[in-house]
């Protein structure tokens, strides 16, 4: 699972949540509306395509994202 980096918008979440799902990863969102929502993903099949995402999440503007071992989706 990966913690993608936290929103603090309505429409940044969108984003993130669309972004990510088009590229066939689950995503979930917690957290307060204005406040900060954090952004997970998981799904991965393997440690390489758990990496891809990282990169992924990296290369779309999450510079602090990281492998989360205590979030579940």
């Amino acid at each position: 699972l990966i913690h993608v980096g936290i929103v603090t918008s309505t429409s940044a979440e969108t984003r993130a949540v669309a972004f990510f799902s088009a590229r066939g990863y689950r995503v979930r969102t917690i957290g307060e509306e204005n406040l900060g929502r954090r952004i997970y993903v998981g799904g991965f099949d393997s440690e390489e395509d758990l990496q891809s995402a990282l990169n992924l999440a990296r290369r779309a503007g999450f510079q602090s994202a990281y492998v989360s071992r205590f979030a579940r989706l």
